[in-house]
């Protein structure tokens, strides 16, 4: 069903206030830092747009430092007055458009650029911005908030010249019922610009395209805008984000909404050519020719596989499926042998295969995000989160024969697979009826009410976790894949209900001791049909032991925001999180007057798997493994930092930071975990971690009562290494 169209929409004419204390600090931040001169447009790096029924600053910083802080007046932000208006037109399925314009007058304020400062912006200096989107509102409950990528663009005019202003990010739309019954009210949009990509990654328009695209990182999500004509025939036209991708590894990816917004109508949702695409690719490199492979989802749900078998070929359509077309996941693995497998699931739970190929893929790949409008001079967004794009190492499968192609079916036996006669009224076997891949599966088949299974023993080479990976289908439910440690069940899964030669991927993760019996095993109930399996491994997760951080920062903002990226001899980790015990900002949470001496001691705490999801997330590779589609952090690690002596400031020219530092030491355990739901996390690894260096406090002084100088917490940064 295509989008629906909002009612008219009509201008609000409003003012608005904001706290001065907030607005200096934004006003310092902005600030900070001077960037050499960039492209033609100057990118919107930061900031946000915070817009209530009775307030609204605008914050923004940008490339060659450009700054600006205002208050946008009258002008055109139709959604509050819209879906707050009497007969209250927002209701479930509707789609909205979140168009914001304000211009001159309309946007007073202060500005930076090229270390000049325009106090009077809407005098000597002039702004109009125009901030475009659309979304689909949710359905109706108590409450709700609701995101959607969005583009910026603006003009920023003084007296020695004009620059053209651009940028993108994430809005958040937050809900809550309305007086007439059924219909949703508006409380909050916030639009927050995304920041530059971090390195190595890498935002780039392949081939000919209309307008250039764009491409941010915000909250672990992407937001990727591009035009071109199509990834299609024997050069493409996209706009691609990527990393390196060398040897073996994975592209993976949810597409959580994508959709035409720029340009866009001013009164109306844009509508997206049917065959714009928003999916995961890996390619040889940059040029248009070059070969690859996509997996994308179009507008309408239609996800498609397609390939480029050589440089400057036709390209060839491979497989599709259909989805809901929101929240589907993405994925490519290279594997050896030049394999590639294209998998999707619609929980990120379960995978459904939808193809192998083999392609000769260069061994230094590009893996990344690829979007095209398939329409000249529009840009289609996408917004992408659980991204991941990694290597693997190549650890050993401790099973024998795990794709049975060393059988000569039906027969069975060591070493590898062995068929349960013993307990079981109907043998296995293995053939070559509805294999995953190769020539050859594993199956229990019975005509009559008879049980079977098969299993495969191996003796656990040290302590640690484990992790079983099995592909299986069936026709019938009760049949179930697993292990056992020790003749005891550690491990299980039910294996759903499929049409024929359809295959799922079931993951399992377990704890052996060294020298433990593992038994790797299917089962097929007493009922008429089959169970099957194929392509089944079980690989050693990495061994704790205590690492020690060698380089790398942990930063902790006024949210508090915490993000960190530690790394060792073998190990790499990055995150981020919300919420934690941060001493300083404990103690001048509400400001405290200088003279003061306060610890620099912060903790990251989460053992709780419920609330993982919701806590910390990011990306670990150790050992040479990366743990993929993503982690979740949990665990317990103690920043300890020394005391430190904020004196009384000299100066009186607020706003400005005050900064002190100690030495500190972190110790603790970081887990990954994958979660398959909300309360299904999965232990990836279990890390003890050591570190030293430095931590620096920055707090904004500001003025306080009676002359005073009252500081407030801005900043806590710990740098790793010599101290």
């Amino acid at each position: 069903m295509p989008p629906r169209s909002p009612a008219p929409l009509r201008s609000t004419h409003q003012s608005y206030s904001v706290a001065c204390f907030p607005v200096l600090l934004l006003i310092l931040l902005a600030s900070l830092g001077v960037r050499p001169v960039g492209a033609a447009d100057l990118v919107i790096t930061e900031g946000y747009l915070d817009r209530t029924p009775s307030s609204g600053p605008l914050v923004m910083k940008g490339e060659r430092g450009f700054s600006f802080t205002g208050n946008p007046g009258n002008g055109l932000f139709p959604i509050l007055n819209e879906c707050n208006a009497g007969d209250a037109p927002c209701g479930p399925g509707d789609r909205i458009s979140l168009l914001g314009a304000w211009s001159s007058l309309d946007l007073p304020g202060s500005a930076t650029l090229d270390g000049v400062g325009y106090p009077k912006v809407g005098d000597i200096a002039s702004l109009s911005v125009e901030f475009s989107g659309s979304l689909t509102l949710p359905a109706f409950r108590a409450s709700a908030t609701v995101s959607a990528p969005f583009t910026f663009a603006g003009r920023f005019s003084y007296p020695n010249g004009r620059e053209s202003l651009v940028g993108g990010g994430i809005v958040t739309v937050m809900l809550v019922p309305h007086n007439l019954p059924g219909r949703w009210r508006v409380t909050r949009v916030l639009y927050e610009f995304g920041a530059r990509l971090p390195s190595p990654w890498v935002s780039t328009d392949i081939g000919a395209v209309g307008t250039p695209g764009r491409a941010s990182l915000l909250n672990d999500t992407f937001t990727i805008a591009g035009d071109g004509a199509d990834v299609w025939g024997t050069g493409d036209a996209f706009r691609l984000t990527y990393k390196p991708l060398s040897g073996l590894g994975e592209v993976s990816a949810r597409v959580v909404r994508a959709e035409k917004v720029w340009p866009v109508p001013s009164y109306a949702a844009a509508i997206p050519n049917g065959y714009a695409k928003a999916g995961v690719m890996i390619r040889d490199a940059i040029d248009s020719g070059s070969r690859s492979v996509i997996l994308d989802m179009k507008p309408n749900g239609e996800l498609e596989l397609m390939a480029r078998y050589a440089p400057s070929e036709p390209t060839s359509y491979i497989a599709g499926a259909l989805t809901a077309g929101t929240d589907v996941w993405l994925q490519l693995a290279r594997r050896n042998g030049g394999e590639v497998t294209a998998s999707y699931s619609t929980d990120g739970r379960t995978w459904s295969l939808l193809a192998t190929i083999s392609i000769d893929l260069a061994a230094d790949a590009l893996g990344g995000l690829a979007v095209t409008s398939h329409d000249a001079g529009a840009l289609y967004a996408a917004l992408f989160d659980n991204v991941t794009v990694g290597t693997l190492q190549d650890l050993p499968n401790l099973l024998t024969r795990g794709g049975f192609e060393e059988y000569d079916p039906p027969a069975l036996g060591p070493p590898g697979w062995i068929s349960d006669d013993a307990l079981r009224q109907v043998p296995a076997k293995s053939e070559t009826h509805q294999p995953r891949s190769g020539e050859k599966n594993g199956a229990c088949w019975t005509t009559g009410y008879f049980d079977c299974g098969i299993y495969q023993e191996v003796n656990a080479p040290w302590s640690g976790r484990y992790s079983l990976r099995v592909y299986a289908t069936a026709d019938r439910s009760g049949g179930l894949v697993g292990a056992n440690v020790n003749g005891a069940t550690a491990a299980t899964r039910e294996v759903d209900v499929r049409s024929f030669d359809d295959y799922a991927l079931y993951t399992m993760e377990f704890t052996a001791t060294a020298g433990d019996l593992i038994r790797v095993w299917m089962y097929s109930p007493p009922v008429p049909g089959y169970v099957v399996i194929d392509d089944a491994s079980l690989m050693p997760v990495a061994v704790p032991m205590v690492r020690e951080i060698t380089s790398g920062s942990w930063t902790i903002d006024g949210a508090p925001f915490g993000a960190f990226t530690l790394q060792g001899a073998d190990f790499t980790l990055q995150g981020t999180y919300e919420y934690g015990d941060v001493e300083p900002l404990t103690s001048c949470r509400n400001g405290c007057l200088a003279p003061i001496t306060i610890g620099l001691r912060s903790v990251f705490a989460n053992d709780t798997p419920s609330t993982i999801m919701t806590f910390a997330r990011g990306s670990a590779t150790i050992g040479g493994y990366t743990y993929l589609p993503f982690v979740e952090f949990t665990g317990a690690v103690t920043l300890n930092g020394g005391l430190v002596m904020l004196p009384q400031p000299t100066s009186t020219s607020y706003p400005f930071l005050v900064t002190a530092s100690a030495p500190f030491t972190l110790s603790g355990t970081l887990k990954g975990y994958k979660v398959s739901g909300v309360f299904e996390p999965h232990l990836q690894f279990e890390l003890p971690l050591h570190g030293t260096g430095t931590a620096t406090v920055e707090m904004l002084a500001g003025p306080g009562s009676s002359g005073a100088t009252l500081l407030q917490f801005y900043r806590l940064h710990y740098d790793f290494g010599p101290e």
